[in-house]
């Protein structure tokens, strides 16, 4: 009866008690180390998986990226051209009507001219008027 384990025994003398699945622990741990290698190579697969498509897409943001700043700086020339279009154009309004109204200061001014030999004719008709007419012609 060696190597069986006897819980109590008419002898009194206990004898070492095996180890049972002592191999089998070593072949578990040995099991235990093949499947996390496994596992270890199966996440690297995948994270190197994973990070290859994202690096793909980094390549394009740039280009992406290049494209947006493009299309605002072609956008930006636009409105300054834009800008300058309508400052020209305020300008030139401007000097139109600093013309008009350098027209209209000269047009008041011959109009008050005319009013003021307008009434000096005016006055001058009453004094004609009061003084007598002398009528030629029969002598």
């Amino acid at each position: 009866m060696k190597g069986t384990f006897r819980a109590m025994d008419v002898h009194s003398t206990y004898q070492a008690l095996p180890r049972p699945f002592s191999w089998a622990r070593m072949g578990n741990s040995r099991m235990l180390l093949e499947l996390a290698i496994i596992a270890l190579a199966a996440i690297s697969i995948w994270a190197i998986y994973q990070f290859v498509p994202t690096r793909e897409r980094q390549a394009t943001a740039p280009n992406e990226t290049a494209q947006a700043i493009r299309g605002l700086q072609s956008s930006q020339l636009h409105v300054i051209d834009q800008v300058n279009a309508l400052q020209e154009a305020a300008s030139s309004g401007q000097a139109e009507t600093k013309r008009l109204s350098d027209e209209i200061t000269a047009l008041n001014g011959k109009l008050e001219a005319l009013q003021q030999s307008f009434a000096s004719a005016q006055q001058a008709q009453p004094q004609q008027a009061d003084t007598p007419r002398r009528r030629r012609g029969r002598r």
